[in-house]
């Protein structure tokens, strides 16, 4: 259905036209030919070479890609000879054909040349002429015209030196025809034929480069055109592999193909790669055409996809849209059938947002477009989307109507079985089962089902995923055992045999642990009924192996998708197993369960930290690594397919497949040795790691339950707890902190309190806790909690807030903590301080906030003078506290204070980043530090002090909490930081940091200093001061453990000391030699 490669196509071989010109394939040789010839302009008074030259200076302004100069030179030509005249026509069609995409206006010239034809002109321009034309017909879908044209090229091409390049061209092309005509057979033999020239021949420069790219991007659109989408996808890496091998590759013609790149890694759930290659096509794209041109709004779109799969990133995803629909309108119209794919992506965006209403206006528009043209993939698209969004706003009669008018119009045109009908099937399915007609929902289900076996046969993901669905519908309507049924098709389905070895495996693993988290609760639900305890035990045994599963796939980074995605679904299934395991304990009350609960808590937390941290590999490894994987993965999606097109084929890709896998296993694994380690295995090894003082609290979130858990270094204790509306008391808690009222803060902290600390305050017998929090209680500052309502009359200061009884820390795992305690190995040095000044854009408007602006942290040389005065250091200021200072000297440090500012980006992680000084000296280092710089570095620092506004703010994801900046410091070896929550009162931070640090220094445990740094600030505050807004934000995460601080008396003694023997025995010297010389 999808028309994308032939447009991508098009770009290519207008490109091969110009590349076999006579002119020099070095741009720098071009760029002085072009100065030459204007030189020579200037002095030209025939009106004849006036015409040639200024054609010849288009024409290499054209292999420059720069469009609008080589348009330029086509003006005003005063001779008008038919020969200028004819090329001044074919070169503005190739303009517009490669730049705009503007078909009609293409051929209106290349028609007018044709027409201009002269004798003098010679073969290859007359071969590059016929040859474009027939590529326009091919995209106007004028398929009889493009075969005409095509083989009268041919003819004028085996004239040519070059007639079998020319030929093997022309089959590649007369291939992709006949596979949009659906002559499969026909097709094959013809871009078979024109691979086998490429295959015959070495020569490796760009032109033969850029036919063998086309060749595999004919192989990609037979493949996709037959619903192959796997074996598409790998021959359109092959395209872009060969691409850029190309020393002087047109730069619009990569972009359509990273484009093109992007759309199908995000279609095999390849998220980053997506994002990566949608990024590369609108930087190319910008640096050639500019900002108003179709390609760059494709580019954007594709970007927008990508980010679709990100609920943080959805507004950036609609703002792309909409972007790339002012784009199109711009070049079209608002009404011209190109916007209607923009507008459909834009409908797309809104129903991600929820709001439905929005997005049906961009539907109902796009499908206006569409009917008013003829244009398949348009309408059948449009009638499927809104069809979809009129069921999410239960317009259920009119939702149909589209939905079976869509599939009718599909089906017509391609036929029952073409592979998008089991897409409109599924849709029928869910609005049947919707409206209680579950009659129905079977019928579409087995419609869906024979399409997929059809264009699979029994064993696909596809097919898995559906009959998943299948018993998912059925597991709701507790029809139990037809969901069990479905479950064991499904896991059959989800299984592929090699015909090499007969080795069966897995097809997908994330299908099976959705098989399995269902199974899972499938058996909860007949121990219910039952209350046999071995129904509960096999639960339990399903929800492991799905544990299994999953560490398996966060080791191996096999397929490159969205390692986040894995660390999520890893948390789901254990909340799934604690389900389980509380069932059980209801049962036995038996104390070995609730430490398996507690361990399976804790191994739900940071997986992809644990994982990061373990994983040390060179870099030139690790990107030879990549390669193979990537290589590997592609290997593997071919082979999904190809067996219906070809056994043999088959059989050799799982040889290179196993190849690939040998030189794979000599590089070592990502490894989650954390998980794996003995003295952690038990709760013991846990309380051994515990001071006498400190208690753990860790909380597992999970549907409406939440787990508490109680650690100290005798006991354990554990809670289950019924919530509701938990995230958003939260959200409320936070905006009451900020709005500054009283009674509304006391009322909210009050609630939480009750909710999180009450049930297990009996169990808390220690001054320290250490809080593990899960999913939004991240977002939450525990020190604020209030154990009883109070008046409001005495302020802020009275209130009775939890710090005021104990020291907290947090942590994301007490692994990562403990195994900081047991490994660490000090740097030599005590402190290094950054302060450093940013002039540029405004982040916030609070009069006293660190972030009013980068143009300072007035607050911040102060703070660092004071801290310099009573602890060792180096400490740099302004211009001197470089980014390539920090990256040279931070690894010798204990402690690392940077008051500078940063950016914390809540929907990319790896875009956060902190601002120092740039040495200009340093052309490799530009100030910026970014998180993906900071992890890469090797740090021995028991702390880090980040007092800027908002430094323990970003990214959550389930299971791994927050992806701020500290958890960069954090991969980088930092034991512990301390971060802040919200925004920093300059005035009030530098006293809060300076007695954090006195108290450090005089041996206290860090949550202890800085708990006794907020309360000493909280009992010399006055009404305004004592708001929570202006001294509670800071927060220590990670070890809480004490730091040794070199004695600077001490050493001021050892110093003297060392003078005073040095004076004495430099007078014994003196004493023994004059001795010497007096005898």
């Amino acid at each position: 259905m999808k028309t994308k490669y032939l447009l991508f196509h098009i770009l290519s071989v207008t490109i091969l036209c110009y590349s076999n010109n006579c002119f020099s394939q070095k741009a720098q040789p071009i760029q002085y030919s072009v100065k030459n010839l204007k030189e020579i302009l200037k002095r030209e008074n025939s009106p004849n070479k006036i015409d040639s030259t200024k054609i010849c200076i288009a024409e290499l302004y054209y292999k420059l890609q720069e469009y609008d100069s080589a348009l330029l030179y086509t003006q005003n030509l005063p001779y008008k000879s038919p020969e200028t005249q004819f090329l001044k026509n074919k070169l503005i069609g190739d303009v517009y054909l490669i730049r705009d995409q503007s078909y009609y206006t293409s051929l209106s010239h290349y028609y007018k040349a044709k027409s201009l034809l002269p004798n003098n002109v010679g073969q290859k321009k007359k071969y590059e002429l016929m040859y474009n034309i027939g590529l326009v017909h091919q995209e106007l879908r004028n398929y009889d015209s493009a075969k005409v044209y095509f083989n009268a090229s041919r003819e004028i091409g085996a004239e040519l030196v070059n007639s079998e390049f020319i030929k093997a061209e022309i089959f590649n092309q007369l291939g992709r025809t006949y596979a949009t005509e659906e002559n499969y057979q026909k097709a094959k033999e013809l871009i078979d034929s024109a691979n086998q020239f490429i295959n015959k021949n070495s020569v490796l420069n760009d032109n033969y480069y850029l036919l063998e790219s086309m060749i595999y991007g004919s192989y990609s659109y037979f493949y996709e055109r037959q619903g192959y989408l796997d074996s598409s996808f790998y021959f359109l890496l092959k395209e872009v592999e060969t691409l850029e091998k190309m020393v002087n590759v047109n730069n619009i013609t990569l972009a359509r193909a990273y484009s093109n790149a992007s759309y199908e890694y995000l279609n095999q759930g390849l998220v980053g790669q997506a994002k990566l290659y949608a990024q590369k096509s609108i930087n190319l794209y910008e640096s050639t055409v500019g900002e108003n041109y179709k390609s760059l709004g494709y580019a954007y779109l594709r970007k927008a996809n990508a980010l679709a799969l990100k609920p943080s990133a959805f507004n950036e995803s609609l703002r792309l849209s909409l972007e790339a629909l002012r784009i199109y309108e711009n070049a079209f119209g608002k009404d011209h059938i190109e916007t209607a794919y923009p507008k459909h992506e834009v409908g797309r965006a809104y129903n991600r947002l929820g709001e439905y209403s929005k997005a049906l206006i961009y539907h109902e528009t796009a499908l206006e477009i569409s009917l008013a043209n003829n244009r398949l993939q348009n309408r059948v698209e449009s009638y499927f989307s809104t069809g979809e969004t009129l069921v999410k706003l239960n317009q259920f009669n009119k939702a149909k109507d589209y939905l079976i008018t869509g599939k009718l119009l599909l089906t017509n045109a391609l036929g029952p079985n073409h592979i998008y009908n089991s897409y409109y099937a599924k849709a029928l399915a869910e609005l049947e089962y919707k409206t209680g007609n579950h009659k129905r929902t079977e019928f579409f289900f087995k419609q869906a089902e024979e399409v997929l076996l059809l264009n699979f046969g029994h064993s696909h993901p596809e097919l898995a995923e559906l009959y998943y669905t299948m018993a998912l519908y059925n597991y709701e309507l507790e029809n139990n055992e037809l969901a069990i049924n479905y479950l064991t098709t499904a896991e059959k389905a989800n299984q592929e045999t090699y015909l090499t070895n007969g080795k069966t495996t897995v097809a997908s693993e994330t299908i099976l642990v959705d098989i399995n988290n269902l199974h899972s609760k499938l058996l909860l639900r007949k121990f219910n009924e039952s209350k046999n305890i071995q129904v509960l035990e096999s639960a339990k045994n399903i929800l492991y192996k799905n544990v299994s599963i999953l560490l398996q796939l966060l080791n191996s980074g096999e397929h490159q998708r969205d390692l986040i995605h894995y660390s999520e679904t890893y948390n789901e299934t254990f909340g799934e197993i604690l389900k389980v395991l509380s069932k059980l304990h209801s049962i036995n009350g038996s104390e070995k369960l609730v430490e398996e609960l507690f361990l399976m808590s804790e191994k739900s937390r940071a997986i992809l930290l644990g994982a990061e941290s373990n994983y040390q590999a060179p870099l030139e490894d690790d990107l030879e690594k990549r390669k193979l994987e990537n290589q590997l993965f592609m290997l593997k999606t071919l082979r999904l397919n190809v067996n219906r097109v070809d056994t043999l084929e088959r059989q050799r890709l799982e040889q290179r497949i196993f190849s690939t896998t040998n030189q794979l296993r000599k590089y070592p694994k990502r490894h989650l040795a954390l998980l794996e380690e003995t003295s952690l295995q038990d709760i013991k090894g846990i309380q051994n790691q515990l001071d006498d003082n400190e208690t753990v609290i860790e909380y597992s979130l999970h549907e409406d339950r939440l787990y508490i858990f109680v650690l100290s270094p005798k006991s354990i204790s554990y809670k289950q707890v019924t919530v509701k509306n938990l995230p958003a008391l939260i959200r409320e808690s936070n905006k009451q902190y900020s709005e500054k009222d009283i009674a509304s803060y006391i009322q909210v902290q009050s609630d939480l309190y009750k909710v999180l600390i009450h049930p297990v305050k009996q169990f808390i017998t220690t001054n320290g806790i250490i809080v593990v929090p899960d999913r939004e209680l991240w977002e939450l500052n525990f020190d604020l909690l209030i154990e009883n309502e109070q008046s409001t009359q005495k302020g802020f200061k009275a209130l009775d807030y939890l710090i005021k009884k104990h020291n907290i820390s947090y942590t994301y795992s007490l692994v990562h903590t403990f195994k900081g305690r047991v490994e660490k190995i000090s740097a030599p040095k005590e402190v290094l301080g950054f302060a450093f000044n940013r002039k540029t854009q405004s982040f916030m408007d609070r009069k006293d906030s660190r972030t009013k602006s980068l143009t300072g942290l007035p607050g911040s040389s102060s703070e660092l003078n004071k801290i310099s005065q009573f602890v060792n250091g180096d400490f740099h200021y302004g211009a001197l506290a470089s980014e390539d200072l920090f990256k040279a000297q931070a690894a010798n440090y204990r402690i690392l204070h940077l008051a500078i500012h940063g950016k914390s980006d809540s929907t990319d992680y790896d875009n956060s980043r902190l601002f120092f000084a740039q040495n200009l000296s340093n052309k490799t280092e530009d100030g910026t530090l970014y998180t993906f710089e900071l992890e890469n570095m090797k740090l021995n620092a028991d702390l880090a002090v980040l007092t800027a506004c908002e430094t323990g703010n970003g990214e959550l994801h389930v299971g791994e909490g927050i992806l701020s900046m500290g958890r960069a410091f954090h991969k980088a070896g930092v034991n512990s930081l301390l971060l802040s929550r919200g925004l920093v009162s300059d005035a009030i931070a530098p006293e809060i940091i300076t007695d954090f640090y006195e108290n450090l220094k005089k041996g206290l445990k860090k949550d202890e200093a800085l708990k006794q740094a907020k309360i000493n600030f909280l009992i010399n505050s006055n009404n305004i001061s004592s708001n929570p807004y202006y001294w509670g934000n800071f927060f220590i995460l990670g070890d809480n453990a004490p730091i040794k601080f070199q004695d600077s008396k001490k050493n001021l003694t050892n110093l003297l000391c060392l003078l005073i023997a040095l004076t004495v025995l430099c007078l014994i010297a003196r004493k023994v030699k004059t001795k010497s010389l007096s005898k």
